[in-house]
């Protein structure tokens, strides 16, 4: 049920936004929306509620700005 009203509507909408997005070179819109927003429950999952944070500390800026330039660096196929 989360996967119905959570996470397919904001894929979908990451991935409308990444598409219309012309600077943005994104080769495969859908699965980097698909992998963000994974990754990003991940760290919600990881950090808060298994409490990860007392062990393996994870810097929230640091995660997301390395995530953001992770997606943008993306060089689409052939163009390597």
């Amino acid at each position: 049920r989360i996967i119905r009203s959570f996470d397919k509507p904001l894929i979908l909408r990451s991935t409308h936004w990444l598409t219309s997005q012309p600077q943005i070179q994104c080769p495969d819109p859908e699965m980097t929306a698909s992998s963000l927003i994974g990754t990003l429950i991940y760290y919600v999952l990881t950090q808060h509620i298994l409490h990860a944070s007392n062990i393996l500390p994870l810097d929230r800026d640091r995660y997301l700005d390395n995530l953001v330039k992770m997606a943008l660096d993306s060089t689409p196929p052939g163009q390597e």
